[in-house]
């Protein structure tokens, strides 16, 4: 007796539909899941991935229900790309108006001690939150989660380059100010910079892939995020840098695309296992503090540093009541 015709692969046949585009080219392509390594099974990769995948704290009843997961926005590929194009191209114009427009000759002293202390050395901490974000697409337990998680490492390179791309026009423009060259110093030495870049590098030492998801998409980076792509750019058009505030806010795009992932695949966990909830709750309490501390020390920022000034309790206090309508999604508090 012949088998009947398959209308998809038979992998995806589970659906009972045609699988969707986004499902195509994203389901079950972990072929090291459940250890398949072809490798001795005593390998330090084998027991890397058996320690902090499949020996997470953050548990399922089996690696395949992971593959339950999915990105809200479905996206893929030729979508991702399609979508960056765009809000590059958004980019690229507004610096060129701004050169057309000579805006930069018009920059204070004031204006650029503060985008040298306290704005271009961000860099900094973004490659920090792309290099955890990209470890988090290795160890994913699944490819919906992966692919999640390289698109968001993208997106933090791209704040990486504009940002860089920014110092290296002021290094351009203003040669004496240290754009460009002095930033590292900054970043390592400067006492606003030390809570975050401390939180930074701790992030890039937790190793299980279930606290470290929670630790950067569900502590730290909503919370970086809403200061630096929302506040700044507030204060970037109090003090006339519009140029500055639009790319936030492109920017700002992006982490929503982050947040709404993000709290997809957190009620997921708090599903699928209902000793999740307990980890995921001390997991968050463990890094708010640090997450707190760390965006607390960029009171200068608003306060002290720019000509014109916002008051830094105001800031943070909007900062704090966003992320807490965040955790509200998932039925978690602080």
């Amino acid at each position: 007796m012949s088998m009947p015709k398959l209308r998809t692969w038979s992998d995806l046949s589970k659906f009972k539909r045609i699988p969707s585009e986004y499902e195509t080219v994203t389901h079950n392509l972990h072929y090291n899941k459940n250890l398949r390594f072809e490798i001795d099974p005593n390998d330090p990769v084998v027991e890397w991935y058996r320690t902090y995948r499949e020996g997470s704290v953050i548990r399922a009843d089996n690696m395949d229900d992971w593959n339950k997961f999915r990105d809200p926005q479905g996206i893929v590929y030729r979508k991702y790309t399609e979508l960056q194009d765009e809000r590059e191209t958004f980019i690229d114009v507004l610096f060129e108006q701004n050169e057309e427009l000579r805006a930069d000759d018009k920059l204070s002293d004031e204006w650029l001690t503060f985008l040298l202390q306290a704005f271009t050395p961000l860099r900094f901490a973004g490659h920090g939150l792309q290099m955890t974000a990209s470890y988090g697409a290795m160890i994913g337990p699944s490819s919906y989660i992966s692919n999640c998680f390289h698109f968001q490492a993208a997106d933090e390179m791209r704040r990486v380059q504009r940002i860089s791309y920014r110092a290296k026009e002021l290094q351009k423009k203003y040669p004496e100010q240290g754009f460009a060259k002095e930033e590292r110093s900054i970043w390592e030495q400067n006492p606003m910079w030390q809570p975050l870049r401390e939180i930074t590098e701790r992030l890039l030492v937790e190793y299980d892939w279930g606290k470290s998801f929670i630790a950067l998409n569900m502590v730290l980076k909503p919370l970086l995020d809403e200061l630096i792509l929302v506040k700044y750019a507030e204060l970037f058009r109090l003090n006339d840098d519009d140029l500055m505030a639009e790319m936030l806010e492109n920017l700002y795009l992006d982490s929503v695309k982050s947040k709404e992932w993000s709290i997809a695949l957190t009620k997921l966990i708090l599903e699928l296992h209902p000793d999740n909830r307990l980890v995921v709750e001390e997991t968050i309490q463990q890094w708010y503090p640090l997450a707190l501390r760390a965006i607390s020390g960029l009171a200068p920022a608003f306060e002290v540093l720019p000509p014109k000034q916002l008051p830094f309790g105001q800031v943070l206090e909007d900062v704090v009541a966003k992320y807490r309508s965040v955790l509200a999604e998932v039925q978690l508090t602080i």
